[in-house]
């Protein structure tokens, strides 16, 4: 297996079992009022992210994302094996609480909570710092994934029993506050047979 493949590979099962699924808050506008938002699903890239585009039909949305990193790696010709070791970025951005984001009990059927949605609702936003649970619910599913699968793409997942680490992105040590984004990263090993002939990598250059 090429670097270019397992990367392609982690991309496309977050695509699939992390973030298919999912809806976190993009940002439509800025403004003194409050913050208005639309619910989309996170973009997956490799690498790098690229600049943040207008979530239109086709178009990546830069936040919320993930990037799928891989940081370094090791061949082992005796045993026929590479291992690789991988970082994924989770970026998300949330200000506070929206009225949208509010549901409450309906007066008729207790089991039932129904979305506030009157103009009460519309004009309701608190600022506040909890915005940090959507990168680590949103993390916690991506760790419950990977845990599950064992092997991807025939690369197999903490080949030593390792663990998948995760914690909050941080800067000499301290958790900064880049409110209203929140950031968090996930690390794994994976094992995938030597490649062998260099045959196999002459699409990709």
């Amino acid at each position: 297996m090429t670097s270019v493949e397992a990367i392609d590979s982690i991309c496309d099962f977050c695509r699939r079992q992390i973030c298919a699924d999912v809806k976190l808050k993009y940002p439509k506008q800025v403004n003194d009022s409050g913050y208005e938002y639309e619910l989309v699903t996170p973009s997956v890239h490799g690498m790098f992210a690229p600049p943040s585009k207008s979530p239109k039909s086709g178009d990546t949305v830069e936040i919320p994302s993930m990037t799928v990193q891989l940081l370094s790696g090791n061949d082992f010709p005796l045993k026929k094996e590479t291992r690789l070791e991988f970082q994924i970025l989770f970026v998300t951005w949330s200000p506070g609480m929206h009225g949208k984001d509010i549901f409450k009990q309906d007066e008729t059927n207790p089991l039932l909570f129904l979305q506030w949605n009157n103009q009460e609702a519309k004009n309701y936003y608190d600022r506040a710092e909890n915005g940090w649970r959507d990168v680590w619910n949103w993390i916690d599913k991506a760790r419950r994934e990977f845990g599950n699968a064992g092997s991807i793409a025939g690369m197999e997942i903490d080949p030593d029993g390792a663990g998948i680490h995760f914690e909050p992105i941080k800067e000499q040590d301290s958790l900064p506050d880049f409110y209203p984004f929140w950031m968090a990263r996930l690390t794994f090993s994976a094992e995938a047979k030597l490649l062998r002939s260099v045959e196999n990598v002459a699409e990709f250059l």
